[in-house]
């Protein structure tokens, strides 16, 4: 015999089809939860390349509340655009300066064909 609350479930049989619907949504979930997980698992991840240490030139700033950079490897040529810097860099304008040259660590990646670009030090060597 099974408890039916009153003024909630009429029947047993209200019961019954609420049991099955919340079974269905926690099937339903599992299968969700394992596809994402396989996802996760199988996806394609970013190869590293390259690590150099090389000197940049400061070719561009865009502040102020979010800084960004756009740095140009002085050997290299690379430029790279959008250098994301830091939320909350009060004394950018006493360090960074257009021209100005910094010996930077760059990572090159590669995933599905594009390469991009990272600072995995930037903070430590603009100082």
């Amino acid at each position: 015999m099974r408890l039916v609350f009153s003024g909630c479930m009429k029947s047993n049989d209200d019961f019954d089809q609420f049991m099955k619907a919340i079974a269905l949504m926690m099937a339903l979930t599992l299968i969700f939860s394992l596809g994402a997980m396989a996802y996760l698992l199988l996806r394609e991840k970013p190869k590293l390349v390259s690590t150099v240490k090389e000197v940049h030139q400061v070719v561009k700033i865009d502040p102020p509340k979010h800084l960004y950079l756009d740095l140009k490897g002085v050997k290299s040529g690379i430029l790279v655009k959008d250098v994301y810097v830091s939320k909350h860099f009060h004394e950018w304008d006493k360090i960074l300066k257009l021209g100005k040259q910094f010996k930077l660590t760059r990572q090159e990646w590669i995933l599905k064909g594009v390469t991009s670009y990272e600072f995995p030090n930037l903070h430590k060597e603009l100082e």
